[in-house]
């Protein structure tokens, strides 16, 4: 792998792709896994295995990207000068959302 498919590996890696970083071929990747030898922690959630990417990255040495925080929201976008409504129901009065309760 080069360095910059490295760079843009997602958090959680598939065994054949995290194979692949380590040089081993799929078939060799899943039997370490069975057999509990694989270099690194091992996720199993239902039937799918998956080998987070940091452990393995510092496990050879390689710079682990740093995370981004999400992107914050936009503000919300208003007509200008146009200040909001209350919300009118079906009979003219401000509408209201209450709770129904048993």
């Amino acid at each position: 792998m080069t360095d910059d498919e490295l760079l843009r590996l997602p958090v959680l890696l598939t065994v054949p792709v995290a194979g692949r970083v380590l040089g081993v071929g799929r078939t060799v990747a899943y039997q370490l896994v069975r057999r509990d030898e694989w270099p690194t922690p091992v996720l199993r959630v239902g039937g799918q295995i998956r080998i987070p990417r940091t452990p393995l990255l510092e496990l050879l040495g390689l710079p682990t990207p740093e995370a981004t925080p999400p992107p914050e929201k936009p503000a919300r976008r208003t007509m200008p000068g146009k200040a909001q409504q209350p919300r009118k129901g079906r009979d003219g009065r401000d509408y209201v959302q209450e709770m129904l309760l048993p």
